[in-house]
C-alpha cells in the first residue's frame, strides 16, 4: 500500500497486533524510516467503535444498517444459488 501512495504521502500505518503482522510491521519501520507503525491501533479503534455503537443515539441507525446488510446478503446468496442451477440448453 505504501508503494501505491508513496512514502512521502503516508505518515502512519495502522494494523492489528496479530503475531503474523508484528515482524512485517517492524520490517516496515526499518525500511521506511519516515513511517510510524501502530500495531494495536486497529484493535483500539474497534473497541472505540463498539462503545460508540452501544450509545442509544446511534443504536437505531446501526440496527437498521444491520438489517439492510442482512437483506443484501440474503439476496446475494439467493442469486448465487440461482446462478449455479443448470439451465436447459447449456
Amino acid at each position: 500500500m505504501v508503494e501505491e501512495i508513496g512514502e512521502d504521502n503516508a505518515v502512519q500505518v495502522v494494523t492489528d497486533g496479530a503475531s503474523n503482522l508484528m515482524a512485517k510491521g517492524e520490517l516496515l519501520e526499518y525500511k521506511r524510516t519516515k513511517l510510524f507503525w501502530a500495531p494495536w491501533a486497529a484493535h483500539c479503534l474497534d473497541l472505540i467503535l463498539e462503545d460508540i455503537g452501544e450509545l442509544s443515539v446511534f443504536n437505531t441507525t446501526i440496527t437498521n444498517a444491520k438489517k439492510i446488510q442482512l437483506t443484501f446478503m440474503g439476496i446475494l446468496g439467493f442469486l448465487i444459488c440461482i446462478e449455479s442451477i443448470p439451465r436447459e440448453g447449456n
